[in-house]
């Protein structure tokens, strides 16, 4: 498969106020530019999720990409939840000093580095252990409580590390978009039917964490603004979800589509993203907080329109960044890079089979 090398335009972008490269500040946190890389599984983890050398490699390139955040990959906060069996796992016992070391790199690159942290639901279930995915629909209060519980240690420990924030992952499919999505959410009690129950878990698990972190920390949330299934979330309702997340204490939120593995989370190479850009724009618009917009954002002159005409705050570029690891670094100089084809083969098809992802077109790994 060839390289293909695209050269960009000259502009003096460095000349524009509320350009992607002008500075943000979130909390106590200043982005250097407007740029994220997102969360990408990368199934790089020990059997049972254990950190090793070449997450901490991975994460390291990353950081030094160009990018003013890098928000690492979905993390594991409870056995049960766990997606795949290489998915980083919160509660292995190097989870906190590889984080450090990471950590420290973001710091000396001043990069802001955030983690996202999940539980994978219904998804869950793929780890070392004999436990089994949990069901929403069958869970007590208990329960809940012991997840929220993981969730607040999960965010306590990244603090800790030296992050600079923690993204909650309420997005595809997983367990906190279960309980928010009419789809697969028929509790009968007081977590199921109105939007306002559906929301209480999610709620639960946001102000104890923002409780137990405090006030200088971010706590960003990443939602699906559309699932594309049946009875899943809206627009409508996710605009919604968005304010009731904003007047609960998230400080971010991370706009993406579709549940885990579907054309609706990763738009492919016939795909133009368009959707991803409207839906990030249409939650921005109910909002007071930044809003991520991702998919398929490839070019300085798409980032900059996306932030000159507040379609959104940040842009995140992901899959470009698995292609090269300096594609960031090399658009804003205006240098020839590897341009990602949007094939979805060594990224998205192999992490959620539970396969090490390796680009297709990245002759660096």
């Amino acid at each position: 498969m060839p390289i293909i090398l695209v050269k960009k335009q000259e502009k003096d972008f460095m000349n524009m106020d509320d350009s992607v490269l002008s500075k943000k500040q979130v909390r106590s946190t200043i982005f250097r530019n407007k740029f994220i890389c997102p969360p990408m599984g990368s199934n790089f983890a020990d059997l049972g999720g254990g950190m090793n050398f070449e997450i901490v490699n991975h994460y390291k390139k990353l950081i030094s990409s160009g990018v003013g955040m890098v928000i690492m990959e979905a993390v594991n906060i409870s056995e049960e939840g766990m997606i795949t069996s290489r998915q980083i796992a919160s509660y292995s016992k190097n989870f906190f000093d590889m984080l450090y070391e990471i950590c420290l790199e973001a710091k000396k690159k001043e990069t802001a580095f955030l983690v996202q942290i999940c539980h994978g639901g219904k998804f869950g279930g793929k780890g070392e252990s004999p436990l089994s995915p949990i069901d929403i629909n069958t869970i007590d209060e208990q329960e809940v409580k012991r997840i929220v519980k993981c969730f607040v240690d999960a965010a306590v420990k990244v603090k800790e590390a030296g992050a600079d924030g923690v993204e909650l992952h309420m997005a595809h499919g997983y367990l906190i978009a279960e309980f928010i999505s009419l789809a697969m959410n028929k509790r009968k009690d007081d977590y199921g039917g109105s939007l306002k129950n559906r929301m209480k878990v999610p709620l639960k698990i946001l102000r104890e964490v923002r409780e137990a972190v405090g006030n200088d920390f971010i706590v960003q949330v990443r939602i699906s603004a559309v699932e594309g299934i049946k009875n899943g979330m809206s627009i409508d309702e996710s605009t919604k979800v968005a304010k009731i997340l904003e007047e609960n204490g998230a400080d971010i939120i991370h706009v993406s589509c579709g549940v885990k593995g579907s054309k609706e989370s990763s738009p492919s190479a016939d795909d133009s993203g368009e959707k991803f850009l409207k839906c990030a724009n249409e939650i921005k618009k109910v909002v007071k907080i930044p809003v991520i917009a991702v998919g398929k954002i490839h070019s300085m002159e798409v980032a900059d329109y996306i932030i000159e005409n507040k379609i959104a705050d940040f842009v995140a570029i992901g899959r470009p960044l698995l292609c090269d690891y300096n594609f960031v670094n090399k658009i804003i100089n205006n240098e020839e890079v590897t341009e990602c084809l949007y094939c979805n083969e060594g990224c998205l098809n192999r992490a959620v089979k539970g396969f090490k992802i390796k680009c297709v077109l990245n002759k660096e790994d």
